[in-house]
């Protein structure tokens, strides 16, 4: 399979501003941008410090997948970003070794498509090509 590398950890949180405060001031780390995802129905902030980044996720609605993730396990490591460069190829090479992937998501630079727990003992794995 071709280059893989990890993108950024995705953590759901209860309050966005709070979070963004720890990651900045407390733990050394820098805003790159905050934005909000319609589709996802979330509020969110890139955080890096030093070579990681992290994906910092607020609800916008209850009933969204981070808001139904926070009522259930209140908050933390959401997801891994694993960036690839062919998501259609990730895709079938995962396909092909028995992984569940589910539908792909467009974004204005972006398509994702997750790979489901079930197949990889409970942890939520975003497969990520930047266009």
């Amino acid at each position: 399979m071709d280059e893989i590398k990890l993108d950024h950890v995705g953590i759901a949180v209860k309050n966005l501003p709070e979070a963004i405060e720890l990651f900045k001031d407390k733990l050394g780390g820098y805003c790159l941008y905050e934005s909000v995802v319609e589709s996802q129905k979330i509020k969110s902030a890139r955080i890096a410090i030093g070579q990681a980044q992290f994906e910092l996720m607020e609800p916008a609605s209850q009933d969204s997948v981070v808001g139904k993730f926070i009522a259930s396990r209140g908050g933390g490591v959401h997801h891994l970003s694993l960036q690839v460069p062919d998501l259609d190829k990730a895709i079938e090479g995962y396909r092909e070794k028995g992984l569940e992937v589910g539908k792909i998501i467009s974004g204005e630079n972006y398509r994702v498509a997750f790979l489901h727990p079930r197949s990889t003992l409970g942890i939520l794995v975003e497969l990520l090509e930047r266009t």
